[in-house]
């Protein structure tokens, strides 16, 4: 199993938190609203749909306020899982392996779902600048909530990443046919190292275990598969 974290514990304060804009038909406005009347309270009130629409007509920019917030709340309730192309990134490991004392996981799918076919993958968008998010540009609210959790500055591009996105945080079991090998840090425990390697051993899993080093002289990793009895 994998687990699957909220927005709010990520490492980038701009995670999810685009301007949105809302250069849509009334058809899909109404849409919205549909989906968010009686849901949440403005200055104490539950709003119907007709009292949306009211707002909208009648001062539409304190009506985009309180959406954004709306559509922020309902980004924090979503799970993200993240993946990347680049395991041989010196930052990756620093920054999201405990300073490279901790283990990377790979993957292979094929054609195939990681997980189940309710939780969807998207590569990452990264861009230059944060511009408005068109929130309908996509084929349904929720795809909608989904694009905004992929967007990135470009100053992470290096990082290459997928993100699987669930409903809700917590954990989600993989099949477990498609982690094809563990890599572990420079500074991993070798205590740990065994543990693992016992207990992925004692699960069933077919994967094979490297170890990284260091190259001398040279800023560059060497993955050394380990052979265990």
């Amino acid at each position: 199993s994998l687990w699957f974290s909220t927005r709010d514990t990520f490492n980038d304060p701009f995670e999810g938190r685009p301007r949105i804009a809302y250069g849509a038909s009334k058809e899909r406005i109404n849409e919205l609203f549909e989906i968010i009347q009686d849901c949440y309270p403005v200055e104490g009130i539950l709003y119907s749909k007709e009292m949306w629409m009211k707002l909208w007509a009648e001062d539409s920019k304190k009506a985009e306020r309180l959406l954004q917030d709306i559509v922020q709340t309902e980004i924090g309730y979503l799970g993200v899982c993240c993946f990347c192309m680049n395991y041989k990134d010196i930052k990756m490991w620093s920054h999201y392996a405990v300073s490279h004392s901790g283990i990377c996981l790979s993957f292979d799918t094929g054609n195939e779902e990681l997980f189940d076919q309710s939780i969807k993958h998207y590569k990452v968008d990264y861009q230059a600048e944060n511009l408005d998010y068109d929130f309908f540009s996509q084929g349904n609210i929720l795809d909608s909530l989904l694009g905004m959790t992929i967007i990135k500055s470009k100053a992470w591009e290096s990082e290459e990443e997928y993100r699987f996105i669930a409903i809700k945080p917590g954990i989600n079991k993989f099949h477990k046919h498609h982690l094809n090998a563990i890599y572990f840090g420079i500074s991993c425990n070798p205590i740990a190292v065994s543990s693992i390697i016992q207990l992925v051993n004692t699960l069933g899993y077919k994967v094979d275990f490297f170890q990284v080093d260091r190259i001398f002289n040279d800023y560059q990793f060497k993955f050394r598969k380990l052979n265990p009895s």
